[in-house]
């Protein structure tokens, strides 16, 4: 029996979602839980590996239960139980016997937050920010255009090639304001380590003013890998939704 799985976590206190010798990780205390609940080891795969600090409300993950589920609710919330405070076991339900969450996903969204207000201890997910008197969205909104379609990201990600090299697609970015927080929203086909930090914190730069628009297209699809300098803080990034169809 495969179950799919949907977890949320807040990743402040997270070395990542991938499981570590040492270590506070989403796989490592997810795992945990499984095990203690069922009486046996069990494994958990995940869609992608989310970084240290990054959050999630919609991070898909499969397990092997020792044993067959039928109230799938009962035992979702049973497992809730044993979980930290800061990661949840949304819902689960049976797969088949070949689902993988990381190679079935057709497509991710991301969203990135950020705000100048005063921070918010209580409201998580969302980077703060200073210099709001500098920063122009309609600068921020152009640069972020320019990684929408296909492109070579080479100098946006430390990962080392692999065998889709560094093209990913990037389907849509849009651009919101509302009550002050600001929000990126990325759809694609994969997004590489650090990717969407590194897009966004160049987009920053472009957006302070800090960087001219030029230096991005001059690094996208570029023969030379310069690997961009500014990355945006961790706590500003969610893994919002994982899908396993075509729309």
């Amino acid at each position: 029996m495969v179950i799919k799985g949907v977890i949320s976590y807040n990743g402040r206190l997270f070395l990542g979602f991938e499981r570590q010798k040492e270590g506070r990780t989403v796989q490592g205390e997810l795992e945990k839980a499984l095990s203690e609940y069922f009486g046996s080891p069990v494994s958990v795969r995940g869609s992608g590996r989310t970084d240290a600090g990054v959050n999630a409300v919609g991070q898909v993950v499969s397990f092997c239960p020792p044993r067959e589920i039928s109230d799938f609710e009962r035992e979702r919330k049973a497992i809730d139980s044993r979980l930290p405070y800061d990661l949840s076991l949304v819902s689960i339900e049976e797969a088949p016997a070949s689902f993988d969450p990381r190679r079935n996903a057709k497509f991710k969204i991301y969203a990135y937050l950020f705000s100048f207000k005063e921070r918010d201890v209580l409201r998580g997910g969302i980077a703060y920010l200073r210099n709001e008197s500098k920063f122009s969205i309609e600068r921020f909104r152009s640069a972020l255009s320019l990684f929408v379609g296909k492109h070579d990201f080479s100098s946006f990600t430390p990962k080392k090639e692999d065998g889709l090299s560094f093209y990913r697609t990037i389907a849509s970015i849009d651009v919101l304001l509302k009550d002050g927080v600001y929000s990126a929203v990325f759809k694609g086909t994969g997004f590489m380590t650090y990717m969407v930090r590194f897009i966004v914190g160049a987009a920053l730069r472009v957006g302070f003013g800090e960087m001219e628009i030029g230096e991005i297209s001059s690094r996208l699809d570029s023969a030379e890998r310069r690997i961009i300098s500014y990355k945006a803080p961790a706590e500003g990034l969610t893994l919002v939704y994982v899908g396993y169809d075509e729309d």
